[in-house]
C-alpha cells in the first residue's frame, strides 16, 4: 500500500482536496491521512477543523500555527511560515510515507513544501502553473511547483507553464480542477433545507468573498467600501459575506464586514464559513457572486451563473464568458455588471457557459497516477535537482 499525507491550511484547499480524499478511501492500494493546519485551527477563520471532523475523514496530526491573537500583518506571516517549517519539519522527519500531497499556493503549503524537500520526502502539487498577478501566492504556488516531483495541473494553459518552471514535460497530468468534482458528485441542498440551515432569505441574493490582494496594499479595502455603496444604494438585494483569509489585511477586512452586517441584519449575513455544502448548494439561487476569489473563475461558472471579478487578484486567470470584470472603486461598473443578471443577451451566452477547469474527474485521474506511480525512483539527488 503506497501512503500520503495530505495537508490543508484552509477552508478553501480543503475544499478542493476532498473528492480526492473522500474517493481514496475506498481504494485499497493508496492511504491518505490527512495533516490540518493554519486557519482551521483559529477561531476567527470559522475553527473548520469541526467539518473535517464532521465528514469522517483519518487527521493523523493538527499542527497549530496562528497565535491567539493572529492579525494577519506581514511581520506575523512570517513568524507563522517559520513556525510552520519548525512544525513540519519536527512532523515529517519520520514518517514513512511515498509522498506528501500540497495543493495550491498558501503559505502555510509553501512551509510545508519546504520542509519534505529538505526531508527529501516527494512532493505532489495539485494546481500548479495558475497565475494571479494580484497575489504574492503565485510566487509560493510556482516554488512549490519547483520542488515537486509530480504535478497535477488543471488545464493544457497551466501544463505549459509548470513545463516551463521545471524545465521538463515529465510528471505533469491535466487532471482538471478537483473543485469541479465537488459540484459533480456531491448531493447539494434543495431550496428548502438552505432556507432551514442559514434562517435568510434566498431572493435576490449576492454571495460575496473579498480576500486580501497582497500585491495591491488597500484594495480590498476599496472593494468591500464599493460593494457596501452598491447595497446600501440597492435596498432590493440581499446578501452573504463569507470570511476573508489569513492573509495580510485579512482582519482588517472581518472588522470591516462585521460593522457593515451589524447595521443591516435584516438582507446582509455573514459567516466565517458556510462549509463547501451549503456554499456549493447555495450557488444554484444566487443573482451572481462578487469579489475577488478563485471560486468566482473556477466553480461558478458550472452553475452558469453570473461572477462580478473586482480588482486585481485573479489577474491573469483563464476565465469563462460568465466572468465580468470591474475596477475596485467603480460602483458605476458594479452597477452595470449586475444589470447584466435581467440582460437576455447576457443570459442567453450564460445558458451555454461551461468552465475550462475540468469535467468532474480529476479525483479519478489523480488516483489512477497515484496508484501506478512509482515514487521509489526518487533518489535524494534526484528530490533537490531544482
Amino acid at each position: 500500500m503506497k501512503k500520503f499525507l495530505a495537508i490543508t491550511g484552509s477552508r478553501s484547499d480543503y475544499g478542493l482536496l476532498y473528492p480526492l480524499l473522500k474517493q481514496s478511501s475506498s481504494e485499497p492500494a493508496i492511504d491518505i491521512k490527512l495533516v490540518v493546519t493554519g486557519s482551521h485551527l483559529h477561531e476567527n477563520f470559522g475553527s473548520t477543523l469541526s467539518e473535517i471532523e464532521n465528514d469522517d475523514l483519518v487527521v493523523d496530526a493538527t499542527l497549530p500555527i496562528l497565535n491567539e491573537n493572529f492579525s494577519s500583518t506581514p511581520q506575523e506571516i512570517n513568524i507563522v511560515i517559520a513556525k510552520a517549517l519548525e512544525q513540519f519539519s519536527s512532523y515529517l522527519r519520520n514518517k514513512q510515507i511515498d509522498a506528501i500531497i500540497v495543493l495550491g499556493d498558501r503559505y502555510e503549503i509553501f512551509a510545508a513544501a519546504v520542509a519534505a524537500l529538505n526531508l527529501r520526502i516527494p512532493i505532489i502539487h495539485i494546481a500548479g502553473g495558475q497565475t494571479t498577478h494580484g497575489a504574492i501566492d503565485d510566487c509560493f504556488r510556482h516554488c512549490i511547483s519547483n520542488m515537486a516531483s509530480l504535478h497535477f495541473v488543471s488545464h493544457k494553459i497551466h501544463q505549459q507553464k509548470v513545463m516551463q518552471l521545471v524545465g521538463s514535460k515529465d510528471n505533469i497530468i491535466v487532471s482538471g480542477a478537483l473543485g469541479i468534482d465537488n459540484i459533480y458528485n456531491m448531493s447539494l441542498l434543495n431550496k428548502s433545507d438552505l432556507l432551514k440551515a442559514l434562517n435568510f432569505p434566498l431572493d435576490n441574493l449576492l454571495l460575496i468573498t473579498v480576500h486580501p490582494v497582497t500585491r495591491y496594499p488597500g484594495e480590498a479595502k476599496q472593494i468591500l467600501e464599493t460593494i457596501f455603496s452598491f447595497l446600501d444604494k440597492h435596498i432590493e438585494y440581499n446578501a452573504i459575506f463569507t470570511g476573508s483569509n489569513a492573509d495580510c489585511e485579512g482582519s482588517d477586512l472581518h472588522k470591516q464586514i462585521i460593522n457593515f452586517v451589524t447595521k443591516h441584519q435584516q438582507r446582509v449575513l455573514y459567516r466565517k464559513s458556510l462549509g463547501k455544502k451549503i456554499y456549493l448548494s447555495l450557488m444554484r439561487f444566487i443573482s451572481a457572486t462578487i469579489g475577488n476569489s478563485s471560486s468566482g473563475i473556477i466553480e461558478v461558472p458550472c452553475f452558469r451563473k453570473l461572477s462580478v471579478n473586482m480588482g486585481n487578484r485573479q489577474a491573469g486567470r483563464l476565465m469563462s464568458q460568465s466572468v465580468v470584470h470591474v475596477e475596485p472603486g467603480s460602483i458605476q461598473d458594479l452597477e452595470n455588471a449586475i444589470r447584466l443578471t435581467q440582460n437576455e443577451d447576457f443570459q442567453t451566452i450564460l445558458s451555454t457557459v461551461t468552465s475550462p477547469y475540468g469535467d468532474g474527474q480529476a479525483a479519478n485521474r489523480i488516483i489512477q497516477e497515484l496508484k501506478q506511480h512509482d515514487f521509489t525512483r526518487y533518489s535524494a539527488q534526484q528530490l533537490v535537482s531544482c
